[in-house]
This record gives C-alpha cells, sequence and structure tokens, in this order.
C-alpha cells in the first residue's frame, strides 16, 4: 500500500526487491520519485490507464481492431521493446485505476514478466 494506494509491482526480481520497491515508495511517499528511478536505471515506461483497456492479454500481447478507425494496433509489449534504445533494460507497463481489471486480467499482469523477460509490470489499484 503506497499511501492509500494498493499497488502490485510484478518483475522486479524475487520478493524481496518488490518489497523493498514498495518500502521505497511508501518513504518518499511519492510515485512520481519512483517512477524517476526506474528512468534513471534504465527503463523505458508505457503508461496506460485500465479504464478501457479491454482485455489486457489482447492489447499487451495480440494484433488486435481499434475502434471506431478500424485500423489494427501491434501487440504493445512486443512492438516496444524492438523500438527501445540500445541501452534500455527493458520497458515498463505502468497501469493506472487497474482496480477494473478482472481477476483474470490481474492474473495475466502478474505472469506477463515471466512470458516477456524484459518487460516489468506496475498495477496501480487503488484511490489517491
Amino acid at each position: 500500500m503506497v499511501g492509500n494506494r494498493s499497488v502490485m509491482l510484478q518483475g522486479f526480481g524475487n520478493n524481496n526487491s518488490s518489497k523493498a520497491a514498495t518500502a521505497g515508495m511508501v518513504e518518499h511517499k511519492a510515485i512520481a520519485i519512483y517512477l524517476n528511478r526506474l528512468i534513471r536505471q534504465g527503463y523505458c515506461i508505457l503508461d496506460l490507464t485500465a479504464c478501457g483497456l479491454g482485455d489486457p492479454e489482447t492489447t499487451l500481447t495480440e494484433v488486435h481492431p481499434v475502434c471506431p478507425q478500424g485500423g489494427l494496433f501491434p501487440p504493445e509489449v512486443d512492438f516496444r521493446p524492438e523500438h527501445l534504445p540500445p541501452n534500455a533494460k527493458g520497458l515498463v507497463v505502468w497501469i493506472t485505476e487497474a482496480k477494473v481489471l478482472s481477476k483474470e486480467g490481474l492474473q495475466f499482469l502478474a505472469l506477463l514478466p515471466t512470458l516477456r523477460p524484459n518487460v516489468r509490470v506496475i498495477a496501480e489499484r487503488g484511490n489517491w
């Protein structure tokens, strides 16, 4: 819990490092400080909101249609890492308002760093 925000960190090493990262956010009382740390450490950030995201698995890992234009979007976690700078450590998918996601959607986000080793996930599940 960060302030009154519940945050899920996935893919940042073992549970001890995730607990340390969460403790660091509580200590600083600011998500922005943690975001800046990630950027300084070489991660690129993909900031999404869960509202309107639809199925996270489809949006993040499959080619999917976009309405009303009728075009197709590439899978975000496959397309973006190909275009990261060569010195980047990986991609952090930062999802706000994740409390609206289904249990299956959250389970997929927890599994995503295993499926794509260069992708990390932070899902904010609480309110401001």
